[in-house]
């Protein structure tokens, strides 16, 4: 992930604003449920990197194998949000590109805990801006 994540997270959010009030139709908890499952690999990393198993800034494949698993999770959100006409979590997955940045971790974990930051930045905006 290049350039400011803040400011591109603010704007990713800005860019969900519908309706005359410009409220923002993407719920809480469809948003926390990424977050959650980011959490779990963060927490996993931080363990893995205690005890040694990380090493030169390269992710295990376990590690790697619960990115990709959270990649499949986000599809499946998107496949369940197919039937709502206002794609709302499609419309945040496509707009903050999550499907992508993942991609991009690759194995480095400066990567991935840019992520995990983007992520909480989007939730972050996603509140202040009166996300449900």
């Amino acid at each position: 992930m290049s350039g400011n994540y803040v400011d591109r997270a603010k704007n990713v959010i800005a860019n969900l604003k519908v309706g005359p009030r410009g409220e923002i139709k993407l719920k809480t908890s469809q948003i926390r449920k990424i977050l959650s499952e980011v959490n779990k690999i963060n927490n996993r990393i931080e363990v893995f990197s205690a005890t040694g198993r990380i090493k030169d800034n390269t992710l295990p494949d376990e590690i790697l194998s619960d990115i990709q698993a959270l990649k499949v999770k986000i599809i499946y959100q998107c496949g369940k949000d197919q039937k709502n006409k206002e794609k709302n979590v499609i419309k945040f997955v496509n707009e903050a590109d999550l499907i992508g940045e993942l991609d991009r971790i690759g194995k480095s974990r400066k990567a991935f805990e840019r992520f995990y930051s983007y992520i909480e930045a989007l939730v972050a905006y996603h509140r202040y801006e009166g996300g449900e």
